[in-house]
């Protein structure tokens, strides 16, 4: 982590309560126009682009459709902090580098402070390195005095490699393995990021593409309209102009790269802000230099052609900050919707001081995130006693495990403490009576999953225990005879689901694998990790499941289990967190009706330590086990 990132962490958390989300996106706003400005003079003082490409390419990328979550989101707007002293100091270097007297020093001070600020504001900052050293590099090549250049770029070096260093020991540490199709489809998606067309649209990519292409052909080829070489650039015209291509593609490639061949993560709309601009730059150039090349084949006067190229931008401007608009709509007012409506639900009921409160069907960002979600309804309900999560429907699961609890305190309830649950249906928080937890013995011997059942109705009150068993069956049997009238398993919060699984003996494992309706002639393994030994079709009551039987094997960390109907969404398996080797799970998957002619339902085991995920089915060459069967 920067230095400097838990102080903007603290302004954005001060300011978030305290004035508002509105003045803190404003505030954003700003920044986001000292960076634009700082590059207009970046373009037009130190590589003598024209007024007419420099400044519609310094505002575009802050006002692109892309930008979702700019300045609208707070992880994606650490980027812009990092922008305006960086290029701020390229712009004190400039200076430095053409004065002889005191005021040099003084501008290669404060210089080489602005950089060193810019680095530590955010990680990102770590990928305008390449942009900064060359254009140090640029300035060392045209200097006569090369000691001079060499020693103000120094600080830089060192500050640059101290960064990489940084980020090296920060990042993760395995390699990961990207085929070559998902780094070129990563490619287009940035290069997408900065298009000002309709944004999701092939012709958009093509046109985008096409565009940067005709740009680079107008700065090949020199056009006065595009830039001027600058006087303290002693280059001759084509060195110029090779060198400029290499430091626009320096800000591309080097702000894109990590993202598109090593990142595990690929949140494009968060990491292609800082690219865009030189994306941006290179439409601008075609833009330019193509309608040159049609006002000369017209023979239109230089003023006309002037005017034109003017309502042209402003068009540009104004239809891209329409769709930008039209694109945030929905970040904005679907958030403040559901906060509106959670605290006024709130609002209307008596909670109790120190009260813990699940909520289900909001769909918030982070949910899960004990730390997170408590501070979000602290803002809400403007109290500092209560705690909450945004919770997704898991099982097995234990919301009061006591060793995340104590050892943990950001993590998960306390058993001891009043608990409420709501479910937002329609804009209305319909409160949740009972809730399951799941844990395991961590013994060997079956049944491994123990349950308590609790009733967190009593508003003030702790949960209150009403049933606990072990193992799945027994569980079952309480729901079918015991439960309170009134209740199913549905209402039942962490309850488990058909697909959930359940363990069972070797005895019952072997009669099942002898099944003459068993569609697996013979085990497969799956990388020696789990092995599936058989696949039945059971029909009753007009309802049909796919019932798998696993065997587990060695087990490996970060393991995920799941299947997919018809290439549909994958869902997860549960059980798998609790299994040791030599447990036999079985696994019964609901075919709607819909499908349940035919069929194909595909089996994967995923590493989720890596990415891509990697399946671990060793048998054949697919992805994952295809079990085909008219069911």
């Amino acid at each position: 982590m920067s230095p400097l990132f838990p102080l903007i962490d603290h302004f954005y958390a001060y300011g978030m309560v305290e004035w508002g989300p509105a003045v803190i996106r404003t505030i954003d706003v700003g920044i986001m126009l000292a960076g634009s400005i700082s590059l207009y003079f970046v373009y037009k003082n130190i590589f003598g682009i024209t007024n007419k490409v420099a400044l519609p390419a310094a505002l575009l990328p802050n006002i692109l459709p892309s930008l979702i979550g700019i300045p609208m989101g707070l992880n994606a707007s650490y980027a812009i902090w990092t922008l305006p002293p960086i290029l701020i100091s390229m712009l004190l270097m400039q200076q430095a580098f053409a004065r002889n007297n005191w005021s040099a020093y003084l501008c290669w001070f404060f210089g080489v402070l602005a950089y060193a600020i810019g680095l530590n504001l955010a990680m990102s900052s770590t990928f305008l390195i390449p942009v900064v050293l060359s254009f140090l590099g640029i300035f060392l090549m045209v200097s006569r005095e090369k000691i001079k250049p060499a020693i103000f770029s120094l600080p830089f070096l060192s500050l640059s490699f101290w960064q990489l260093y940084r980020h090296k020991l920060t990042s993760h540490k395995e390699l990961t393995d990207i085929p070559i199709d998902v780094m070129l489809d990563r490619a287009s998606q940035f290069i997408e990021m900065g298009s000002f067309l309709p944004f999701n649209n092939s012709i958009s990519l093509i046109t985008t593409v096409i565009l940067m292409l005709i740009g680079l052909a107008g700065v090949i080829v020199g056009s006065v309209q595009l830039f001027t070489k600058p006087i303290h650039f002693g280059f001759k015209d084509k060195t110029y102009r090779v060198i400029l291509i290499l430091w626009l593609l320096s800000w591309w490639f080097g702000n894109s790269i990590a993202y598109i061949v090593v990142s595990p993560t690929f949140r494009v709309f968060d990491y292609a802000y800082i690219a865009n601009f030189s994306t941006v730059l290179l439409q601008i150039f075609g833009i330019v230099f193509l309608w040159q090349g049609i006002s000369h084949a017209l023979h239109l006067r230089k003023s006309h052609t002037m005017a034109a190229l003017l309502f042209l931008f402003i068009g540009i401007l104004t239809f891209t900050a329409i769709q930008k608009f039209e694109r945030i709509k929905f970040v904005i007012n679907e958030p403040s919707k559901i906060s509106s409506v959670l605290r006024s639900e709130l609002g209307l009921l008596d909670i109790p001081d120190e009260t813990q409160i699940l909520i289900f069907g909001a769909p918030t960002t982070h949910a899960g995130n004990y730390s997170v979600n408590t501070g979000y309804i602290r803002y809400l309900l403007q109290r500092n006693d209560v705690s909450a999560i945004f919770a997704q429907e898991a099982f097995p699961h234990d919301v009061f495990s006591k060793s995340k609890t104590f050892l943990d305190t950001m993590k998960d309830f306390n058993v001891e403490k009043p608990t409420l649950a709501f479910t937002l249906v329609n804009g209305k928080l319909v409160q949740r009576n009972l809730l399951l937890q799941t844990r395991t013995t961590g013994l060997k011997a079956l049944p491994r999953l123990q349950w308590s059942l609790f009733d967190i109705s009593r508003n003030g009150h702790a949960p209150i225990k009403i049933a606990s068993g072990k193992g799945l069956p027994a569980y079952h049997t309480y729901i079918e005879n015991k439960l309170e009238e009134g209740y199913t398993a549905e209402d039942i919060i962490f309850s488990p689901k058909p697909n959930s699984g359940l363990f069972i003996s070797q005895l019952n494992a072997n009669d099942i694998v002898a099944d003459e309706f068993n569609l697996i002639k013979s085990d497969i393994s799956f990388d020696q990790t789990i092995t599936l030994r058989s696949a039945r079709k059971i029909t009753t009551n007009s309802e049909t499941t796919l019932e798998l039987l696993l065997r587990i094997g060695a087990l490996r960390p970060n393991l995920l289990l799941g299947y997919s109907i018809n290439q549909s969404w994958p869902k997860k398996i549960s059980l798998l967190e609790m299994a040791m080797e030599g447990d036999n799970i079985l696994i019964k998957i609901p075919i709607e009706e819909k499908d349940a002619k035919s069929a194909q339902v595909s089996v994967r085991i995923l590493n989720i330590g890596h990415w891509p995920y990697k399946s671990l089915l060793t048998t054949d060459n697919n992805e994952a086990l295809v079990i085909k069967a008219d069911l």
